[in-house]
């Protein structure tokens, strides 16, 4: 699992989430105080989340961290990706879709029991259907690769 998490950040292997998160704070022109309320933590609790110090916010402040700093599909998936890394655990995001379609653990179980080549071959045609999917209905998030 691990190595598929890497994978989706590819060529940024070695950015923390804390670095990544401040750098989107920064990016997006609010401040660590402005930011530790509006997803409901005390101003020192953020600062020692993004030095490291702590472990990341649960999925609901990150969905709300997401949202106050408007992030794009790939920012978020990122951030998600870095607090799964930095967790050791597949990204909180994830698990919650798990949680609440749990026919899909079936799902990867037989992904997972196929032959290299054959999930490729699946993933990949997974991937074309959702992507002609969101592009027939605009309402669907964007298909990021």
């Amino acid at each position: 699992m691990k190595e598929v998490i890497l994978t989706s950040i590819k060529g940024q292997k070695d950015t923390r989430f804390g670095d990544y998160v401040k750098a989107l704070i920064k990016e997006k022109g609010k401040t660590l105080n402005e930011t530790a309320r509006a997803i409901g933590v005390h101003s020192s609790r953020i600062s020692e989340v993004l030095n490291g110090l702590g472990s990341p916010f649960d999925e609901p402040k990150l969905s709300v961290l997401a949202s106050y700093l408007n992030l794009t599909t790939k920012e978020m998936e990122k951030m998600y990706d870095l607090e799964g890394l930095l967790k050791k655990n597949i990204p909180s995001d994830v698990n919650t879709i798990l949680m609440q379609n749990p026919e899909w653990i079936s799902l990867i179980r037989r992904v997972a029991s196929l032959s290299a080549e054959n999930q490729i071959k699946f993933l990949v045609t997974m991937m074309e259907t959702a992507k002609e999917m969101q592009e027939s209905k605009p309402n669907i998030p964007p298909v990021i690769y």
